[in-house]
């Protein structure tokens, strides 16, 4: 292994509105109180020792270890340590970034992304988080029925789409997390994109979605079940897992449900899929084996700083980051994921999307806190 080392990949931008920026990884870092860092806190974990790092400004500056072999030194039995490397932004909610240097990616593609060259040195992006869902006061929602739902898609442009069903009305991540966080009682933490839709052409913006798998919000079917595709299904008795939900199975006692492409880890190991030497930006979601906690993870790809991953390499990640069993979300430039950054207590884009802004999406998912104190602000409590 080569034990050279380099400094950090190049921080995050600052600046713009709050719906499209992307915040540096300082906010994170300074709240931990400089004893967290990027790609710091998986090299001390796979090599099962600390290193020292640098300071500049009054700044941590992590340094990143370039790894050898094309995809991450995340093959062993070691797990990443979430209790002492991750940010806690609730009881039961723990946050982590990864900003790595790898090996070149040989006999890896790079599609929609020009500059990728497999002969040099590969970097990679990851946001990730671990939800405690034994724990009640932590909620889990996914996009909602369209005004329209049900009714003939109407013509976009010149489009015409009266194949298609309106199920859900198309909005970023961020759009989606706010809108929840607005409901009294909700404080939202996280939110990702879910599942995949259609229509879909990357530079068009229809406003409705469909063909999205199995959506269900709060007990209301959203989108039937896709055969063959498995979900996350949150039954109201509380248990959460991963399952092949037909179109018709009984869903009363389904309170949440959200559609994914395919497995990419199953009973702890990565699914073996054909030709798999294609990077992309990925998003996708994993279960420890007594399903208490639920890993959501996304990957940046098709730039500089980050080119992404194949199936197999989220499934190894998955694992990695605690989970026994893993789906591949939809991914692109879909691929998102929102936090609420305890400093500032605002709900903000911490990832880059590969389109250099967020995308529209059919479908989203939110992890908030139980808060009653927001009904105060609502009026729903008139007494102190």
């Amino acid at each position: 292994m080569n034990r050279e080392w380099h400094q950090r990949l190049p921080s995050r931008r600052q600046g713009g509105d709050e719906r499209n920026h992307f915040p540096t990884l300082g906010p994170i870092l300074s709240w931990a109180g400089g004893r967290v860092s990027v790609a710091f806190v998986l090299c001390c974990c796979l090599c099962g020792c600390a290193h020292e790092f640098r300071t500049g400004d009054g700044v941590p500056q992590p340094l990143t270890r370039t790894v050898a072999g094309t995809g991450t030194q995340i093959d062993g039995h070691r797990k990443f340590n979430w209790e002492k490397l991750a940010i806690p932004v609730a009881d039961g909610v723990r946050v982590c970034t990864f900003d790595l240097i790898l090996s070149p990616a040989i006999g890896m593609k790079c599609p929609e992304y020009d500059s990728f060259n497999e002969n040099a040195p590969r970097r990679l992006s990851i946001c990730a988080a671990r939800v405690d869902m034994s724990d009640a006061s932590i909620g889990l929602s996914v996009t909602g029925r369209a005004d329209l739902w049900g009714q003939t898609m109407p013509r976009y442009w010149l489009q015409k789409l009266d194949s298609y069903t309106v199920r859900t009305v198309r909005q970023t991540a961020l759009d989606f997390a706010l809108e929840e966080d607005d409901i009294p009682e909700r404080n939202v933490l996280i939110a990702c994109n879910a599942t995949g839709w259609r229509p879909f052409v990357s530079w068009q913006d229809h406003p409705y979605a469909d063909k999205l798998g199995l959506i269900i919000r709060e007990g209301v079917l959203v989108s039937p079940a896709s055969s063959r595709r498995p979900a996350l299904v949150k039954r109201r008795c509380g248990s959460v897992k991963f399952e092949y939900v037909e179109e018709n199975s009984d869903l009363s006692g389904i309170q949440t449900a959200v559609g994914a492409n395919l497995m990419c880890l199953a009973a702890g190991k990565p699914v073996d899929i054909a030709a798999d030497n294609v990077l992309h930006p990925r998003t996708g979601l994993g279960l420890c084996p007594d399903k208490r906690y639920l890993y959501i993870l996304v990957a940046d790809g098709r730039q500089n700083s980050s080119q992404g991953l194949t199936i197999s390499e989220l499934g190894k990640w998955l694992r990695y980051l605690g989970a026994w069993d893993g789906v591949n979300m939809d991914g692109g430039g879909s691929s998102t994921f929102v936090w609420k950054e305890p400093q500032s207590g605002k709900l903000r884009l911490l990832n880059r999307p590969s389109g250099g802004k967020q995308r529209r999406n059919g479908s989203n998912m939110a992890i908030w806190l139980t808060d009653i104190s927001k009904r105060r602000n609502h009026g729903i409590i008139s007494h102190p």
